[in-house]
């Protein structure tokens, strides 16, 4: 599908190629379109209000624990260098000597976690370690940052949890609620938050910039009750469908930057609806 070259002042980034190492936060900063940009394509009213920031986001806990999590599993040093679990005897902050001993804390950059934080961790962890995927992860390069001038119209970016470069793997780390990692909860999981978007995406890029895919893992985690784990992927059929809705997206997102109009879910009107 031949797509209409076009440039948006949001997404001007200068940046090409495969870079390791870049911090979380210089990333997410780096104006080129992210998968989960792309994704709010399905209404381009959301798209454009969040171009526009006009809408703070909100880190939720749940999301909060997953970044934790990807910290903890894949960069263990830098857990440590980030994190501190904060002892019984401080955690009444009611006392100004644990207020201000927090306060230093934080001034040195560190993020304060209770022995129960700590816990969870270390249950997902052990959950996680019973998967053929984990054996993967200590020759993975991990946290991958891609980017890229001419994958699409519009300078674009992505960030690689794990790739395993002599099997030219890549394994995303998900987290998810207590019961979710079962077949029925993930596939729910994968239809409200689109990951096959996301897997099709990557992979789009990684090529562009010379990261070949063969395979891709999804390695499940819950967050919680039983902590269970599991790894997943999607057949070609729903790869297929994935790339075609990208396309579409991709297709709308030129257009409504060139004619500066982005409809809603009824900017046509009414919409009866019948099932």
């Amino acid at each position: 599908m031949k797509l209409t070259s076009s440039r948006s002042p949001r997404f001007c980034s200068t940046m090409e190629g495969v870079v390791q190492a870049m911090p979380e936060a210089t990333y997410r900063a780096e104006p080129a379109l992210s998968t989960s940009d792309l994704k709010l394509m399905r209404c381009p009213a959301e798209f454009k209000a969040n171009m526009d920031r006009r809408y703070a986001k909100r880190q939720t806990p749940a999301m909060s624990l997953g970044t934790m999590f990807h910290t903890y599993l894949l960069e263990p040093e830098l857990f440590e260098q980030t994190h501190l679990v904060m002892p019984d005897e401080r955690s009444n902050m009611r006392l100004k000597a644990n207020k201000e001993w927090k306060a230093e804390q934080e001034e040195k950059g560190l993020k304060l976690i209770s022995e129960d934080d700590l816990t969870q961790l270390q249950r997902m962890l052990e959950a996680v370690k019973q998967e053929e995927a984990y054996s993967l992860l200590e020759a993975c390069e991990t946290e991958v940052s891609v980017f890229s001038q001419d994958a699409w119209p519009i300078p674009s970016k992505c960030r690689v949890d794990a790739y395993h470069p002599e099997t030219e793997t890549v394994i995303d780390i998900k987290t998810t609620s207590p019961g979710s990692a079962s077949f029925r909860g993930f596939k729910n999981k994968s239809r409200e938050f689109q990951y096959d978007l996301q897997q099709w995406n990557y992979t789009h890029i990684l090529a562009n910039q010379g990261l070949r895919v063969r395979r891709w893992l999804w390695l499940v985690v819950e967050t919680g009750g039983f902590y269970q784990a599991a790894t997943y992927t999607y057949s070609k059929d729903r790869m297929v469908k994935a790339g075609s809705t990208i396309h579409n997206y991709m297709q709308t997102l030129t257009h409504c930057l060139a004619e500066d109009y982005w409809p809603s879910w009824t900017t046509g009107g009414v919409v009866e609806l019948d099932w």
